[in-house]
């Protein structure tokens, strides 16, 4: 069965009576290869959705080529037995956009490592949609792996908690949170930590002398600069491989902002990084104003001892 025949056939099967909510899991490379694994074809969220919200259809939908020899006959369980390319993958994301307009949430899972442009996308980010990182070896049980489901009892809607969205998350840590949500935003915080180096690597390759023939860059970093695309070249060049999508991913948000200068933009990410921990560390106001000046830099080497501080 090709790719498009097996969605338009999971498309009839899903939005069939859209008053009743429903859950999909797409669970890419989710085959049990061994006992430690089995997890990622039964996601422990699965079952703890299960328990909480009897309400709700779930519907899994499981990945994998090893899967072509195996017989799986499960209520609402669909299986393609193949791998997924990157255009099949941006058909299941997009799909999973049109779904909710039936009253279906979408938790894309993958279990194959591959780095995936839209993981790292703000747009997919919602309250219906939500990507797991891609990780070959994890456990299911992991906060990040573990989606928080909430109601809006108002209008009797289902949605994803979403605190990544938040711009800062001040407000957000000084609210009383189950620990549930606490545990997921540490998770988060420290994922988007991990990234501080890379940013680290980006400054240090954005600043690097090029020569092009006649052509002598300045260390010019507003994008309206005649050479700056000189400058996004060399960077996209060095920050290929495992960093390629993130890196394409940061320029087109950069294109949205009003913001033209790439270093201060660069810096605005840190430095928002750098807050929100402060603020999970400290919780209290008095506390975090004290330790205010620990996130504080004017150049790249005060950056790094900022960096260093919040990863010993």
């Amino acid at each position: 069965m090709s790719f498009r025949d097996f969605t338009n056939d999971l498309i009839k099967k899903i939005i069939i009576n859209n008053q009743i909510p429903k859950i999909i899991f797409f669970q890419i490379g989710c085959f049990p290869s061994s006992p430690e694994n089995n997890n990622h074809e039964n996601p422990f969220v699965l079952g703890k959705y299960r328990n909480r919200f009897s309400n709700i259809e779930y519907y899994q939908v499981l990945i994998d080529k090893m899967y072509e020899n195996k017989n799986i006959n499960r209520l609402n369980t669909i299986v393609y037995p193949n791998f997924v390319n990157e255009e099949q993958y941006n058909s299941i994301i997009e799909l999973s956009h049109f779904l909710s307009n039936f009253n279906v949430l979408s938790i894309v899972m993958e279990f194959t490592s591959t780095p995936r442009k839209q993981y790292f996308q703000e747009e997919h980010k919602t309250e219906y949609l939500y990507i797991t990182p891609s990780n070959c070896i994890i456990d299911t049980i992991e906060p990040l792996f573990n989606p928080i489901l909430k109601i809006n009892q108002d209008i009797n809607k289902f949605y994803f908690y979403r605190p990544d969205k938040e711009k800062s998350l001040n407000k957000l840590l000084s609210s009383n949170l189950i620990q549930e949500e606490k545990q997921f935003i540490e998770k988060d915080l420290q994922r988007r930590k991990d990234r501080l180096r890379y940013y680290l690597g980006f400054l240090s390759i954005m600043r690097m002398k090029i020569e092009d023939g006649y052509i002598k860059v300045e260390p010019n970093y507003n994008r309206n600069y005649t050479y700056f695309y000189m400058i996004k070249k060399n960077i996209l060049k060095r920050l290929g491989g495992y960093e390629c999508y993130s890196t394409h991913v940061l320029f087109e948000e950069f294109e949205k902002e009003e913001q033209i200068n790439l270093e201060t933009y660069i810096y605005d990410l840190v430095f928002r990084i750098l807050y929100d921990n402060l603020v999970f560390m400290y919780k209290e106001e008095y506390l975090i104003m004290e330790n205010y000046d620990k996130i504080l830099f004017s150049n790249d080497q005060e950056l790094k001892q900022c960096i260093d501080l919040f990863s010993e």
